[in-house]
């Protein structure tokens, strides 16, 4: 399913989005959580979120997180509360944590979720988000340029650089990246 940015949806949308897919596509879908903002110019980032900065906040990412786990965790246990996102009898889909910090590391563990270490920001330390968190990680996510050529990846790299996109882990040409 990919990841949801936490301040642009409201954690029922984000259920209700997931356990519809999750009937589709039974055991194929997982929900994966971040705090974003997944885009470079905060204009954009607060048009997404509503014109509401507080939405992008740490602290409500942590509540979004909360709120969309017990909804997740009332469709396993086949709740029929009328605050139900899905139908009774449908299974919902596995909730994942996406981050880059010991915050968010220290999140996924009050929940009970697993965590993917995002090292697509500037300033991760990989060592202490994988100390801290007392589970295995199932998932690394970095960003990779891939083109015809590593010189041809360089230069889309320097003009995703420029734009102030998110940096990139690994690029080159199919052979350099795979090998990566």
């Amino acid at each position: 399913f990919g990841g949801m940015i936490a301040g642009y949806q409201s954690p029922r949308w984000m259920a209700e989005t997931a356990i519809a897919l999750n009937e589709l596509f039974p055991k194929r879908i997982d929900v994966g959580v971040c705090k974003g903002p997944g885009v470079a110019f905060k204009e954009v980032s607060l048009e997404l979120a509503s014109g509401d900065e507080n939405r992008l906040t740490r602290d409500a990412m942590r509540e979004t997180c909360f709120t969309l786990h017990s909804f997740l965790q009332r469709r396993v246990a086949n709740c029929t509360l009328a605050s139900d996102p899905g139908p009774k009898g449908v299974l919902c889909p596995e909730m994942w944590v996406l981050g880059s910090s010991i915050n968010t590391a220290r999140l996924a563990e009050e929940l009970g979720t697993s965590f993917a270490l995002s090292f697509l920001s500037r300033g991760t330390n990989l060592t202490n988000a994988l100390d801290e968190y007392g589970s295995p990680i199932r998932v690394l996510a970095v960003s990779v340029i891939c083109a015809e050529s590593t010189r041809e990846a360089a230069c889309i790299g320097a003009d995703i650089k420029a734009l102030g996109l998110l940096p990139h882990n690994f690029m080159g040409c199919p052979e350099d990246c795979a090998n990566a």
